[in-house]
C-alpha cells in the first residue's frame, strides 16, 4: 500500500458510504454514517489479511466490511477483529470480538499470536479512549503486529480529545508517533482521521 492506492480508496469511500441493504437493516442510519466506515471496507475488501479495530462502539465499520460483498466487492475471507470494553450489538461469524481493556498486556499478547498466524494485521483502526497515555500504550502494543506496507489509522485527531485534567491528548499522540502520516478531515464528519502507512516495517 502507498499514499496513491490509499488516496484512491478515500476517493471510492467518499462516493457511497451508506450500504443500501445495511441501511435497510437499521445496523447504521443516515445520520450516523461517516465515509470512514466504507474505508475500512475497501481496506479489509482489497488488501490480504485480517483488520484488528480498537474501540468497535456499535460494530458500524465491522458491519460494512463484512457484509459489503453483497455491493459487488470481492469479500475478505480473513476475520475482522476488534477489542472493547462493552458489548457490540452487531454479530458475524468473521467477526472477533474480544470484550476488555485494549491496554490490557495479557490480552495483546494473545493477539499477536494471531496476528503472526496471518502475517500481521493489514489495517489497525484506533477508536477506543481518546485519551494520551492510553493511545500510546496501544500504539506500542499493537503496532508491531501490522504488517510491513499496512495501515494504522487514529479516530479524533483533534485538540479537544484529551482526558480531564491532562496537558496532552491527541494531537499530541499523533505528532510523536513515527513515520510519514497525513490527516484527513473528511472521512469523519466534524471530526479529523490520522492514517500513518508503515511503508518500512
Amino acid at each position: 500500500m502507498n499514499w496513491e492506492q490509499f488516496d484512491k480508496m478515500v476517493e471510492q469511500a467518499k462516493k457511497a458510504f451508506v450500504p443500501d441493504h445495511l441501511r435497510a437493516r437499521h445496523i447504521i442510519s443516515s445520520s450516523t454514517a461517516n465515509p470512514y466506515y466504507s474505508l475500512i471496507s475497501w481496506i479489509y475488501n482489497n488488501m490480504e489479511g485480517p483488520v484488528f479495530e480498537i474501540g468497535c462502539d456499535y460494530g458500524c465499520a465491522a458491519a460494512c466490511a463484512l457484509d459489503r460483498g453483497k455491493d459487488g466487492y470481492r469479500l475478505n475471507s480473513a476475520p475482522y477483529f476488534g477489542i472493547d470494553i462493552k458489548p457490540v450489538p452487531y454479530a458475524h461469524d468473521n467477526f472477533h470480538l474480544i470484550y476488555g481493556d485494549s491496554n490490557n498486556e495479557a490480552i495483546a499478547h494473545q493477539l499477536a499470536k494471531v496476528a503472526e498466524m496471518y502475517g500481521g494485521f493489514s489495517c489497525v483502526f484506533q477508536d477506543s479512549s481518546h485519551y494520551y497515555e492510553e493511545s500510546k500504550k496501544e500504539w506500542e502494543l499493537y503496532s508491531p503486529m501490522v504488517r510491513k506496507g499496512g495501515i494504522w489509522m487514529a479516530d479524533d485527531i483533534l485538540p479537544s480529545f484529551k482526558k480531564p485534567g491532562d496537558d496532552k491528548g491527541m494531537v499530541d499522540y499523533w505528532n510523536e508517533l513515527p513515520g510519514e502520516k497525513r490527516l484527513y478531515n473528511d472521512l469523519h464528519i466534524g471530526s479529523r482521521i490520522g492514517v500513518l502507512l508503515l511503508l518500512t516495517w
